[in-house]
């Protein structure tokens, strides 16, 4: 019984992670309730019931709660946790032997998201406790999507000694990258006439000359053990829990996909559109 946090930036893969991690609540032995808004509409989950609100009438998630709460589910999912009293609400629910799985869209990292919780407001003057979070919270997955390096046509590129030292990889951990493909055509030589100028590479029929097939996704998982409960009670502002976490041994999405690189996935272009291979200064 607990809290599983699930989020993303827009566009990066929320709805999917979301969708996926309540397909794994095993629907033979917990009963599942879902809180779904009708204003952003989503696939459904075939083991978890749907509650609608309608945000545009300013219902929220309270609006449906406590009649479902009166069903005893073993298990409530909400997509999108939009005040305080419907988390705070949430929060209590794991006294009574509940599993909660709630979304936040927005934020870059897993402990950005945590933080994120303690942020909410309303109705009223109802806020959420540094406390009840640090209790309840067992777990905050963060995902971005990714495209996949094309097989047929990814190219190996020996890795510099600057570049690893710019990723912190130890020299002689990682002997190079692969990178998008297909390779550049060939210079023009002046000297040759047109018949016998190099051809340019063919284009790969697995890709159609895109250099990259097929996605996948890089997730990071913060777990919020003692180390993490404390610091969460004891930051004073975002960079300090941000720095606890890392120092607690937390690995971020930046090292994951850095990681995807090392194995040959994707490639530092790739990592560098979703904005994660430069670290935030």
């Amino acid at each position: 019984p607990g809290v599983v946090v699930v989020s993303a930036p827009p566009k990066s893969g929320f709805s999917t992670a979301f969708n996926n991690t309540v397909r794994m609540i095993d629907r033979y032995l917990l009963n599942t309730e879902a809180v779904e808004d009708s204003q952003k509409p989503d696939d459904s989950v075939e083991n978890a019931p749907v509650n609608t609100i309608d945000s545009s009438t300013s219902e929220s998630p309270m609006t449906v709660l406590p009649s479902l709460l009166r069903k005893y589910p073993d298990a409530v999912v909400c997509r999108h946790v939009v005040n305080a009293g419907s988390l705070n609400l949430l929060m209590e629910q794991p006294d009574l032997d509940r599993r909660i799985v709630v979304g936040v869209a927005g934020p870059a990292t897993a402990p950005e998201a945590l933080l994120s919780l303690l942020a909410f407001k309303g109705p009223d003057d109802a806020k959420v406790s540094r406390d009840d979070v640090a209790k309840n919270v067992r777990a905050v997955l963060n995902v971005r999507v990714i495209r996949k390096l094309c097989d047929g046509c990814k190219a190996f590129q020996p890795a510099a000694p600057q570049i690893l030292q710019q990723l912190s990889i130890p020299a002689g951990k990682v002997t190079g990258f692969y990178q998008q493909g297909p390779p550049p055509a060939p210079p023009l030589n002046p000297n040759l006439k047109p018949e016998d100028q190099p051809q340019p590479p063919a284009t790969c029929p697995a890709c159609n000359g895109i250099g990259y097939r097929d996605r996948t996704a890089v997730y990071e998982l913060l777990v919020v053990n003692d180390v993490i409960k404390k610091a969460l009670k004891q930051a004073k502002d975002p960079q300090s829990f941000l720095a606890a976490c890392k120092q607690a041994g937390h690995i971020g999405i930046r090292e994951r996909a850095i990681v995807s690189t090392c194995r040959g996935i994707t490639d530092f272009r790739e990592i560098d559109r979703i904005g994660l291979l430069r670290p935030k200064k």
